[in-house]
């Protein structure tokens, strides 16, 4: 049978060449550049390779220093929590040998009224049927209870009530 180049065919189908692949590349016989590609490819391989192996050896950084932060974090939850309770607990034992003996006790009257001020800094000014007092913090008293006046060693002035609670007063001299 004789070729023709005008049949429907050889039309449909314009390679003569009977290799169904159609690509050339990977036929052996038509490509003599075939070891070209494989070459690059086994390149990026390597490259991909290494890229990967980076990346194994970042992760693992990555779980060291997450463990070390969890480690440290754990620490300083622990010496938040019990460095606290061991210096109350020190104060507690050792903080009366600290307060400084009273040097003169006076009595200071008769409560008549408390005032409370500030925001903040909570004050008080207490009247006795004696004079004022500007205490350092806020207090509650009862009307006629009787204060005492103390001078302590320290210099400091404090007003107790009846129950031995006392609270310091606003030194006059600012000084102190």
């Amino acid at each position: 049978m004789s070729e023709d180049n005008l049949s429907p065919e050889a039309q449909a189908n314009p390679n003569p060449n009977p290799n169904p692949n159609p690509n050339p590349n990977t036929d052996p016989g038509n490509s003599p550049l075939l070891a070209e590609p494989a070459k690059a490819d086994q390149e990026e391989a390597s490259v991909t390779a290494r890229g990967v192996v980076r990346l194994a050896k970042f992760r693992g950084v990555i779980k060291h220093l997450e463990l070390l932060f969890l480690m440290l974090l754990l620490l300083l939850i622990v010496l938040g929590i019990f460095v606290p309770l061991t210096i109350h607990a020190y104060r507690y034992i050792f903080g009366d040998e600290s307060v400084p003996k009273a040097t003169l006790v006076q009595s200071a009257g008769r409560v008549m009224s408390v005032s409370q001020s500030g925001a903040w800094i909570n004050r008080a000014l207490v009247e006795t049927d004696i004079g004022y007092y500007a205490l350092v913090e806020g207090i509650s008293l009862n009307k006629n209870e009787a204060l005492t006046l103390q001078n302590r060693g320290d210099k400091g002035r404090f007003l107790c009530d009846s129950q031995h609670r006392c609270l310091k007063l606003i030194p006059d001299d600012p000084a102190q």
